[in-house]
């Protein structure tokens, strides 16, 4: 008989809606662009290879109530500037960003951008900042902040997928040792569950893990992105062991 390990890698994905293509040049922060140029060496941001595409990256954070900035990071691949440009943003004075009054559970994003000016490369921040509710489980909605919010979406979501899996089913398949799975599905704006997706190496533990995922109950609240419902991407890394 097979016996089966469920190990779940959480990940919740940054959920702002795709932007489409302007042809307008963006508004700068030209305080906040200047200040973290400065504060990072020419040779670093020079050298810097961002994800996806090589000129343009996210700045993100949260807020707590006394009005300072908490798990601040960014989507950069370079491990050295991203870094950097975090340490440097933790300098900056966050009052000069004019952020609406604090409300818990809510993500802050800034565009950035490395533009090559007199043969230089510069960082330059978006003059607007994006603000972010991420969707909140039924159960989580007395997170403390963002990163609690994160464990224990990870926690009940992991739970329901995990105890919902027949056995029976996976043992019609032939799979052996470590497999990687990804769900993906979204939160749509009624709190539901939509547009689910799941590879596998098998499309009977496809088929299985689409079926438990139909059936997980509405979020507490859907996502938000400048007091504006949207509907929120979630994606669930899962490595699976069978013996």
């Amino acid at each position: 008989m097979k016996k089966a390990l469920l190990y779940f890698i959480y990940c919740i994905t940054i959920f702002g809606q795709a932007q489409k293509a302007n042809s307008q040049k963006p508004l700068y922060n030209h305080d906040l662009s200047t200040f973290i140029t400065e504060e990072i060496s020419p040779e670093l941001i020079e050298d810097a290879y961002l994800l996806k595409k090589k000129n343009k990256f996210r700045l993100l954070f949260s807020m707590t109530k006394s009005g300072k900035t908490e798990s601040i990071r960014t989507n950069v691949k370079n491990h050295n500037l991203n870094k950097a440009i975090i340490n440097a943003f933790q300098k900056y004075p966050i009052e000069k960003l004019n952020l609406p009054p604090y409300k818990i559970l809510t993500v802050y994003i800034i565009n950035g951008t490395i533009d090559i000016v007199n043969s230089k490369k510069v960082i330059n921040f978006n003059d607007k900042v994006i603000i972010e509710s991420t969707p909140i489980y039924k159960g989580c909605q007395k997170s403390k902040n963002f990163v609690d919010l994160k464990k224990c979406s990870q926690k009940k979501i992991a739970t329901v997928i995990r105890n919902g899996i027949n056995l029976e089913e996976l043992k019609k398949t032939d799979l052996k040792g470590k497999i990687k799975l990804l769900c993906s599905f979204k939160v749509g704006t009624d709190n539901s569950i939509t547009d689910i997706e799941v590879k596998a190496p098998s499309p009977i533990l496809e088929a299985e893990i689409e079926r438990v995922l139909k059936n997980i109950p509405p979020f507490y609240r859907g996502g938000f992105q400048n007091g504006k419902a949207v509907s929120a991407p979630y994606k669930i890394p899962i490595t699976y062991y069978v013996k």
